[in-house]
C-alpha cells in the first residue's frame, strides 16, 4: 500500500533521515557511510556540513577527531571532491570507475598523449606513494600546468580509485596513491547504493536519485533494482522512497545548513524547501548557499568570513528573524568558530526583510 505524503512531512522526513534532526550517535565516519559522501569542494563547509549532525560533539577538539578517522578526502559524484571513508569510496569506485572522465579529451586538446600522461603518473605514484602538489610539478615540469589544469590527472585518477587526499588537508598536502580498489560486482552494489540513498536521503523519486548519483536512470539499472524493502509514497502524482514512515520528529527551532549540504544537492526537484528562492540558493555555475531553516522553515540564507581572529557572518534573512532566534544563531556560530580555533565575530542582518531592496 501506497501512503500520501505533504510536502512539509517529505522536507521533515529529509531533515531527520540525514541526521539533522535527533541525530542518533554515530562517529564521523559512520555519518558520511550514512550520506553516501559529503561534498568537499570547500573544506571547511563539508567539515560543518558533518558536525551539524553529530550528537554531542565538542567543536573544539572536532576537527582533530576528523584527522583521526578514516575519514579521506577523495573525487565523486560529478566529479567534486568529497569526504568519503575506504568503504563508501570503494562503493562509489565500483559504480562509477569505469566512465570516461573530461581528463582523456583535456589532454587531447592540448596535444599531449594521454597515454604518456597516465604511465609516466602512474611510474611516479609507484614510487612516491605520498607527495605534495609542489612535488608533482617538479616532476611533470613544463607539462604539469596542463595535467593538472583543475586538477585534470589527479581528478581521473581519483576517481578511477587510485588516489586520495588527507580529510582536512591544505592546498599543499599529500597526496596518497594506492593500488585499484577490489572489483565488486555491479549489480548487488548498485542495489545496496539505491537503499541506501533512499534510507538517508527520502522520502524521494527515482529522478532525485538520479540526479544525485550523477547519472542516467538507465546507467543506474533502476529498472533491477528490488526497492520493496523501502517505503513507497504518492504526493502531487510522483512516487517517493523512503525508509520506513517514523512518526515526523519535532523540528529544530534552528537549522543551519552550509554550503553544498548534502540536502542541497541530493535532489532534482528543489520546490521541497522553496519555489520562491531558487535562484538565490542555487546559482548559475553550481554555487550553492548557505541556508537557514527555522522549524523547518526556510527563512534566508547565510555565509561567514573567517579572519586571524574571529568568524564573522551575515544573514540575508527572507522574513524577520526574531531576538530569541538571533541568539540561537549566534550560539550557534558560535560553535562554528570553536571548530576553526576563532572567536565569535560580528552577525549582520541584510535582506528585504530588514529594508534592503533586491
Amino acid at each position: 500500500m501506497t501512503d500520501t505524503i505533504t510536502q512539509t512531512e517529505i522536507r521533515h522526513q529529509r531533515l531527520q533521515n540525514s541526521l539533522l534532526v535527533n541525530p542518533v550517535v554515530k562517529t564521523p565516519a559512520e555519518t558520511v557511510d550514512h550520506l553516501l559522501g559529503i561534498q568537499a569542494q570547500y573544506g571547511n563547509a563539508a567539515l560543518l556540513n558533518l558536525y551539524n549532525r553529530m550528537a554531542n560533539a565538542d567543536p573544539a577538539a572536532f576537527e582533530a577527531a576528523v584527522q583521526d578517522s578514516p575519514i579521506v578526502k577523495a573525487w565523486g559524484n560529478r566529479q567534486t571532491l568529497h569526504l568519503f571513508t575506504q568503504r563508501s569510496w570503494q562503493t562509489f569506485v565500483t559504480i562509477f570507475g569505469d566512465r570516461d572522465t573530461w581528463v582523456v579529451k583535456h589532454l587531447q586538446e592540448n596535444n599531449l598523449d594521454p597515454d604518456e600522461a597516465f604511465n609516466h603518473f602512474h611510474q611516479f605514484g609507484h614510487d612516491h606513494p605520498q607527495f605534495t602538489r609542489d612535488e608533482l610539478f617538479e616532476e611533470f615540469g613544463d607539462q604539469a600546468k596542463i595535467l593538472f589544469t583543475w586538477s585534470a590527472l589527479l581528478l581521473d585518477e581519483s576517481m578511477h580509485g587510485r588516489l586520495y587526499l588527507p580529510a582536512i588537508a591544505a592546498t599543499n598536502t599529500s597526496f596518497t596513491a594506492c593500488p585499484p580498489t577490489p572489483h565488486r560486482p555491479l549489480l548487488p552494489t548498485l542495489q545496496r547504493y539505491a537503499k541506501a540513498y533512499f534510507t538517508a536521503y527520502g522520502p524521494a523519486t527515482m529522478q532525485d536519485y538520479a540526479h544525485f548519483a550523477g547519472l542516467s536512470q538507465t546507467a543506474l539499472h533502476l529498472t533491477e533494482m528490488d526497492l520493496s524493502g523501502l517505503t513507497t509514497f504518492e504526493h502531487d502524482g510522483k512516487t517517493y522512497y523512503g525508509p520506513t514512515k517514523t512518526p515526523t520528529a519535532d523540528m529544530p527551532e534552528l537549522i543551519m545548513l552550509c554550503k553544498f549540504d548534502p540536502l542541497l544537492i541530493g535532489y532534482a526537484d528543489k520546490t521541497w524547501i522553496t519555489s520562491k528562492h531558487q535562484k538565490k540558493i542555487w546559482h548559475t555555475g553550481g554555487q550553492i548557499e548557505p541556508v537557514i531553516l527555522i522549524n523547518g522553515d526556510l527563512y534566508g540564507t547565510w555565509r561567514y568570513q573567517l579572519t586571524s581572529t574571529k568568524l564573522n557572518a551575515t544573514v540575508d534573512a527572507y522574513k524577520i528573524i526574531n531576538q530569541q532566534r538571533k541568539r540561537l544563531i549566534k550560539r550557534r556560530l558560535a560553535e562554528y568558530a570553536a571548530v576553526f580555533g576563532r572567536e565569535p565575530g560580528k552577525i549582520t542582518y541584510t535582506g528585504k526583510a530588514y529594508g534592503e531592496k533586491n
